[in-house]
């Protein structure tokens, strides 16, 4: 029987994307009904088919990507671990392109900072070059190293629910959308919590 503590982690990961998932979900809706385009939303038909495609893999990713934190269902269902792993290597690859791909080609938006298209490319490419060196490691049998950057290529790819976090106290103290470097810090500060979470987490299971 799997004990109900191994799906606690998976439980509050898939709770956490339930915001950027809903988000998502209006998004992609409000593209394939062509619906009005506003200013809120002009960025988003630049590209729509990057944007749909970019969204429903991240989602998956995310979902997906949590049922890896339960040690013992990955034991007991070997095979769906390694399936769901060259799904995700798959997803991953396709979200931090698509990302990277936005950031490259979408206008700047006017709450931007002078700092986020800088930090939205580089987390794009160490997502990326985290999940090739995690390919790597696992063909060449490399279990640790792969479950290592794996993680990391993981933290970044929950970026938007951890900002969901970040932005909450400014929305009720402020009582307005940031803008400017404090948008910016506040989405870095998304990646960087997630990251300093995963390097936490591999530094403890290495002691």
């Amino acid at each position: 029987m799997i004990k109900k503590q191994n799906w606690l982690i998976p439980t509050l990961l898939i709770f956490a994307m339930l915001v950027p998932i809903a988000g998502g979900t209006i998004r992609v809706l409000d593209l394939l009904n062509g619906n009005k385009i506003t200013e809120d939303n002009a960025i988003f038909f630049t590209a729509p088919f990057v944007v749909i495609l970019h969204i429903l893999c991240s989602s998956i990713y995310g979902v997906l990507g949590s049922f890896q934190f339960s040690k013992s269902f990955r034991t007991k269902h070997i095979q769906w671990h390694k399936f769901s792993g060259r799904v995700l290597v798959l997803l991953g690859i396709i979200t931090s392109l698509t990302g990277i791909y936005m950031t490259i080609s979408f206008p700047k938006v006017s709450t931007d900072g002078p700092t986020l298209y800088y930090v939205r490319l580089l987390v794009g490419v160490i997502m990326t070059i985290s999940i090739l060196f995690a390919l790597k490691s696992i063909l060449e049998k490399k279990f640790k190293s792969h479950g290592e950057w794996m993680l990391r290529a993981y933290a970044i790819g929950l970026g938007a629910s951890t900002q969901v976090l970040t932005h909450l106290p400014w929305f009720i103290l402020a009582d307005s959308v940031p803008s400017g470097l404090v948008r910016d810090l506040l989405m870095a500060l998304g990646w960087i919590l997630n990251l300093i979470l995963a390097e936490w987490l591999i530094y403890k299971k290495k002691v």
